[in-house]
């Protein structure tokens, strides 16, 4: 779901980082801080979408700003507008990018279970005559074989026509966000134009400092300043990680689709190809390699998937930070120590040193998010995993793959080597189908267990409030009202 719990959860907090980086750059703290902070503690559970802004805290700040501070509290409404709205692209670029019906959560594992179910049945007819003919052959019953072959077909028919549909669903989808201006350059083009406005507004922050030397409280004023450019590089690194994340699991799940769908047509070919065999001795060499080759694409597709998808992503990476050159986001610590250091060095004025405890509060929520990222994206991680049909899953899938793959190679071994002594070819091929009936098994299990883990876990997190679309909504809804705080605030 990647896209489905990383940077999500950030909702909370850039939320509240946010509010708090605008009161703290109106005024000195007094009530409205030990208000906003004892919203901000009775409010907002970390982690999950129940997190809430109190817009009576912007403009109660807003109301204790004086009249030296009205240009600066000016230029601060626009930067946090301006990050407000490059906060919100980057939700609705990710959930356009990342959107998943819920009949596709249940279609695709339900027409793989139902291909393999198919494809079961032939192996074991055509096991149990294998074993039936093992010591006279001529009691093989091949009208049973036929209509074995005949169920394959139309399982592998249907494995490959699913893959297909979602390979193309996931193009109507990338074709969607294209055409909202959610498509790789629309949104760079986008992001670079709102940081050209933000970088601007504060540069001039800056240098109304710089003319103002002789301003009150210039130096918590200042330090308010790189907090600013720190949640702008927040800001911008959120988005380059949803840019790349969502690139790398576009492609990576497009390759997917692709070889599955091929390598289930060429099991459809051989099915074809073998019933043709009854018929002509030419046909059953060419099954055989023809099946041998899909089940090698079985058991590389997870790796060639997984290595296409990485190196989509670095490939985005290196792209972005040409784009958007960006100096190391700081830490937690990093920022903290800076704060200490300002306090010790104005330890002897009250309304600075509450000014100083306001920043230092800000740098913690704000920091904090970087972390909630790295939470959100392993849990989406872990949705996508488990959302994973068995062919998909990157140990079942080889695993799978490479038992099939020994069948494959015991039937092109018996029809180029023994194709007119049938007591030795078949005990080879019935090796072969033993071994594809284990993969086969294990895929017809793994698959249905794998849903019912993604579903119960979806219901605990959806319990807590933490599914994706959850956050992302509570996120929205939490920048829809702080932008109409911070528009309604008056210096």
């Amino acid at each position: 779901m990647r896209l489905e719990a990383a940077r999500l959860r950030i909702a909370g907090w850039v939320e509240i980082a946010l509010v708090l980086s605008v009161v703290s750059a109106l005024g000195p703290f007094a009530a409205a801080y030990a208000q906003s902070q004892e919203t901000f503690v009775a409010n907002n559970e970390q982690g999950t979408a129940r997190s809430k802004v109190d817009s009576s805290a912007v403009s109660g700040w807003a109301a204790m700003g004086g009249q030296e501070r009205r240009e600066i509290f000016e230029i601060d409404r626009k930067i946090m507008l301006e990050c407000i709205e490059l906060a919100r692209f980057s939700a609705n670029f990710h959930q356009a990018t990342n959107r998943t019906g819920l009949w596709r959560s249940w279609m695709y594992p339900l027409e793989q279970e139902a291909g393999t179910a198919l494809s079961y049945s032939n192996t074991l007819t055509d096991l149990s005559q294998r074993a039936r003919g093992l010591k006279n052959p001529q009691l093989i019953s091949q009208p049973s074989q036929k209509r074995g072959l005949v169920c394959a077909t139309i399982g592998q028919s249907i494995t490959g026509t699913s893959s297909a549909i979602e390979l193309s669903h996931n193009c109507y989808i990338a074709w969607l966000a294209r055409r909202e201006g959610f498509s790789p350059r629309k949104s760079e083009a986008f992001v670079a134009d709102t940081l050209h406005t933000i970088d601007g507004l504060l540069d001039q922050r800056e240098a109304y400092l710089r003319s103002h030397d002789s301003m009150e409280n210039r130096q918590v004023l200042a330090l308010q300043g790189k907090l600013l450019r720190h949640i702008r590089n927040q800001l911008l690194y959120g988005f380059k990680q949803w840019s790349i994340s969502s690139r790398q699991t576009e492609w990576s799940e497009n390759t997917f689709y692709a070889i599955d769908s091929l390598q289930a047509f060429a099991q459809f070919t051989s099915s074809i190809l073998a019933l043709k065999g009854f018929t002509n001795a030419k046909y059953p060499g060419p099954s055989a390699i023809t099946v041998l080759v899909a089940y090698g694409l079985v058991t590389a597709n997870p790796f060639i998937r997984t290595i296409i998808g990485r190196c989509v992503g670095r490939y985005q990476s290196w792209r972005l930070s040409k784009i958007f050159p960006q100096e190391r986001v700081r830490t937690m610590e990093e920022l903290v120590h800076d704060w200490d250091e300002l306090s010790q060095v104005m330890a002897g004025n009250p309304e600075a040193t509450r000014d100083s405890a306001a920043v230092k509060e800000i740098s913690f929520l704000t920091a904090r998010t970087q972390e909630v990222d790295r939470d959100l994206a392993q849990e989406q991680k872990k949705l996508r995993d488990l959302r994973r049909v068995a062919d998909q899953q990157a140990i079942s899938g080889p695993i799978i793959g490479l038992l099939s793959v020994a069948r494959g190679t015991c039937a092109t071994v018996s029809s180029y080597g023994f194709r007119s002594n049938r007591k030795v070819s078949n005990p080879i091929n019935f090796a072969g189908r033993i071994s594809q009936a284990t993969g086969q098994t294990y895929s017809l299990l793994a698959t249905p267990i794998a849903k019912i883990r993604s579903v119960l876990y979806r219901k605990r997190l959806s319990r807590q409030g933490k599914l994706p679309a959850q956050i992302f909504q509570a996120r929205l809804k939490n920048l829809d009202t702080l932008e109409a705080a911070i528009r309604a605030a008056e210096p």
